[in-house]
């Protein structure tokens, strides 16, 4: 689990704990504050004590003083700074401030501040971008071919399905040849059909992206980072493209086979 030393008090404007149960401005001395979900895992509560292995080896005894929402994935351990500054292992980097200001007219008088302490002041978004390592870029490249696993199965699931669907109405296309209907109406019918069910796939995918997205985001906000909202949109266009493609591609295939035995009757 990962574990952030901070300042009790304050800490909950700094990084957006949300709710909190307890109270935050005990986490001194020997103190630590967990996320809930974290928490109930672990079948800890609020005045519970549990021992904590530290980067130097050392096992401290640490009560559990507050609980907070945190993200719903990883929620870090929250200790007193002293505590971890302490147990600190050999040749470990100085930690990181995390810093949210009340007013953003001040960004340039804090950064100062900082600077002359000797800190290196840098944006969220400059931070994250130069924290990411081999394992996050490992992750990334995983996620890529996971994907495209995931979109070779779908164009595989959608031209079967709307194969199948169409093959299966070659009755309903005969007796609309028999009415008089041509070749090319018939056609032009099966097209605005797929047409209609690539708008309504699409609307639903947006709205599943949206969701899946607009969570995640939400959750990293409520860590306190301050992340940028930044889709690739044109993997996700490629995407969608080819999804429309294929399903109007395969209903025409599709329906001008099923057609052919009444052409030759």
């Amino acid at each position: 689990m990962a574990a952030l030393g901070v300042a009790g008090k304050g800490v909950s404007d700094v990084l957006g704990l949300g709710t909190t149960t307890g109270d935050p401005a005990q986490l001194t001395g020997s103190a630590a504050m967990l996320g809930r979900r974290q928490a109930a895992g672990f079948g800890l509560t609020v005045g519970d004590s549990v021992g904590l292995r530290m980067p130097d080896g050392a096992t401290v005894p640490v009560k559990v003083v507050a609980l907070y929402d945190g993200p719903p994935l990883t929620a870090p351990l929250l200790l007193p700074e002293q505590l971890v500054a302490h147990h600190r292992a050999v040749g470990a980097r100085p930690p990181a401030l995390h810093v949210a200001l009340n007013n953003p007219a001040d960004a340039a008088r804090v950064e100062n501040l900082l600077a002359a302490k000797g800190y290196e002041v840098t944006s969220t978004a400059a931070w994250l971008a130069t924290s990411a390592g081999f394992r996050e870029d490992g992750m990334r490249i995983g996620a890529e071919l996971l994907a495209w696993f995931a979109l070779l199965y779908t164009l595989f699931a959608v031209a079967n399905t709307v194969t199948m669907s169409f093959s299966e109405r070659a009755g309903e296309f005969a007796q609309l040849r028999l009415l008089g209907a041509q070749r090319a109406q018939v056609l032009r019918m099966v097209l605005w059909e797929g047409t209609g069910i690539a708008l309504t796939g699409l609307v639903l995918g947006a709205a599943a992206v949206a969701l899946a997205v607009g969570g995640l985001w939400q959750a990293v906000r409520s860590a306190g980072l301050d992340i940028p909202l930044d889709l690739p949109w044109v993997p996700l266009l490629s995407i969608a493209a080819g999804c429309v493609v294929v399903l109007l591609t395969v209903s025409t295939v599709a329906t001008t086979v099923a057609m052919r035995p009444s052409d030759t009757r």
